[in-house]
């Protein structure tokens, strides 16, 4: 399914082969398409990742995707510590509008803050970014203060 999606992502048409794929139906209409995958993080084994939400344009801006993103972290992983990192305004509204999450990180991410393993083009911008977390069993703190996604501060890639 998701090749009837990938082109409708904004980042990249690929997916990592861990992925667990799931796909959402409106009158037997396929809507939705949402990625979960396992993050490898140092210390904590239990994260899993947002990492694909791609919604049709034309059931865009119904809160589908979100929707669905979280009838799937209640439902498939109720003590996962599950994130979900964005640099789009409209999904960072959600995300602190809602009960559902936590804020856990947000800032400008630079192109030498990537990691000593990543891999990224020399080109990319810096870009303002939050993460957060579904508020289920895993959740151990609350959100941390917003300061907000500073205007001036998102670059546009040249």
């Amino acid at each position: 399914m998701w090749g009837a999606f990938k082109q409708y992502h904004y980042l990249t048409s690929t997916l990592a082969s861990n992925s667990h794929c799931y796909v959402g139906f409106i009158d037997k209409e396929a809507v939705a398409f949402v990625a979960i995958t396992p993050f490898p993080h140092p210390t904590n084994k239990n994260i899993v990742k947002v990492s694909r939400v791609v919604v049709l344009p034309h059931w865009q801006g119904f809160g589908v995707g979100m929707k669905m993103v979280e009838a799937i972290a209640t439902q498939f992983y109720p003590t996962k510590d599950i994130r979900f990192t964005t640099t789009l305004p409209i999904v960072h509204n959600y995300l602190w509008k809602s009960s559902k999450w936590a804020l856990k990180f947000q800032g400008i991410r630079k192109n030498d803050e990537a990691g000593k393993n990543a891999t990224m083009a020399k080109d990319i911008r810096e870009v303002y970014l939050e993460t957060y977390q579904f508020e289920n069993q895993a959740l151990t703190d609350r959100k941390v203060l917003r300061t907000g996604c500073p205007p001036e501060k998102i670059r546009k890639s040249t």
